[in-house]
């Protein structure tokens, strides 16, 4: 009676995560940052939730990289000082997570969510505008603080447990990467930045993920990747998607934080 039971628990949260993924996809955005409260929700540690959110993270931004570097449209020149710096600060950031109490990294996490959600409603009130007409792309300035921000995403990513796009994909913009190149190539790289720090999360994890629970839900995430990206051909309303995604982070950083006072 008890294996039912985990197996239908286990069920239903690959359902969910196949639901999540599949709107964030539309949008164009990882899933990590609602994967790792839906997962603890379900009882799992913390730190586990957040290595199987970097974990699915990284399939789900692979998969979309795939495509994109088909098409051509990933500047893997410009992205590798944020790629090799944010490898380099991944272990750091998660060897700091092991240190900061559990409710002090789940109030970091939910201001987090708070600030992710700020940058998705005001990206969404600029939709359609793109970055400086004055390119800054390769520059010293470009390279110099790519590679802080590169460092910082890497921090983030193993301290928290979420990639960092919402901190790569305004800075790409504002240094006058076409909109469709600065998505992909955020994908690219918060796939390295999330991969690092699956691995670097994992590595200090008292129990390990349980397998059953890693296979169904990374086959959740790729099916619900491929359908987003299949769905994103048609004439859908990506603003209005974009608002609900937005919603729902807020709400979560709001329940995180307001949860963590009382």
């Amino acid at each position: 009676m008890i294996g039912y039971c985990v197996i239908l628990t286990t069920l239903i949260l690959s359902i969910l995560i196949f639901l999540f993924t599949t709107i964030m996809a539309l949008a164009g955005v990882g899933a990590a940052f609602i994967v790792i409260p839906l997962t603890e929700s379900f009882g799992y540690p913390l730190l586990t939730a957040m290595a199987l959110g970097l974990l699915l993270n990284t399939v789900s931004t692979g998969i979309s990289t795939l495509r994109h570097l088909r098409e051509h449209m990933v500047e893997i020149r410009m992205s590798l000082p944020v790629v090799i710096l944010s490898i380099v600060f991944t272990p750091i950031g998660a060897y700091f997570a092991t240190a900061v109490p559990r409710d002090e990294l789940r109030l970091i996490f939910g201001i987090a969510l708070l600030l992710i959600s700020a940058n998705m409603f005001y990206r969404v009130s600029r939709s359609g505008m793109e970055g400086s007409e004055a390119s800054e792309l390769g520059s010293p300035k470009f390279l110099l603080i790519g590679g802080v921000l590169g460092a910082l995403v890497g921090f983030i990513a193993g301290l928290i447990g979420i990639g960092g796009g919402a901190i790569i994909l305004p800075f790409f913009l504002f240094m006058g990467m076409e909109t469709k190149r600065a998505a992909s190539t955020t994908s690219f790289v918060v796939m390295f930045s999330s991969l690092t720090g699956f691995f670097s999360k994992a590595a200090l994890l008292a129990d390990p993920i349980p397998l059953d629970v890693m296979l169904l839900t990374v086959v959740a995430t790729v099916i619900a990747a491929a359908l987003g990206s299949y769905l994103m051909h048609f004439r859908l309303n990506r603003k209005q998607i974009k608002v609900v995604i937005a919603v729902m982070v807020l709400l979560v950083g709001l329940k995180t934080v307001v949860f963590y006072f009382l």
